[in-house]
């Protein structure tokens, strides 16, 4: 059974799945934690959360949505 994943920018909804160009991109948005060094580190929170990735057409719609 073949599974289909469908990727939308998160501000326009502009479908990012697939392209007729030979090459095309989009922007991915994750929260991703650093790996610490030493044995002490400091407690913060990560601000804005993000609770999954966000994907975006491009620079335009991610200034947009910020």
């Amino acid at each position: 059974m073949t599974e289909l994943h469908k990727i939308t920018c998160d501000k326009c909804d502009k479908d990012l799945t697939t392209t007729t160009n030979c090459q095309d991109y989009y922007l991915s948005l994750i929260n991703a934690a650093k790996t610490p060094i030493g044995d002490v580190v400091t407690l913060m929170n990560l601000e804005p959360k993000i609770d999954a990735p966000k994907h975006f057409c491009g620079l335009t719609c991610l200034k947009l949505w910020a």
